[in-house]
């Protein structure tokens, strides 16, 4: 069976064909987004599609829930380091 591969920003400029790599190796990706539905309508069915803020601590357990590997780079926009790099207990 496939480790889960959950990568932060599936959309992103690293992000986005990291994806289409790990497909492309018949990896188990999980993508995450603050708007899933865009994940979806890009890679459509291929990839579990999942929402993922880094300033709410609330969707962080349901994104690393049977995580194998992570991907992550923290947003260059992103002002609050604290909130982004914070990660609670699952």
């Amino acid at each position: 069976m496939s480790e889960l591969i959950t990568v932060m920003g599936a959309l992103g400029n690293v992000g986005n064909p990291l994806v289409e790599c790990l497909l492309n190796r018949k990896m188990l990706v999980r993508a995450t987004h603050y708007n899933p539905k865009r994940v979806t309508k890009r890679f459509g069915n291929k990839v579990e599609a999942i929402l993922f803020d880094c300033t709410d601590t609330s969707t962080m357990a349901a994104t690393l829930m049977g995580t194998d590997r992570l991907f992550l780079i923290r947003p260059l926009h992103s002002t609050d380091v604290e909130k982004c790099i914070y990660l609670s207990p699952i």
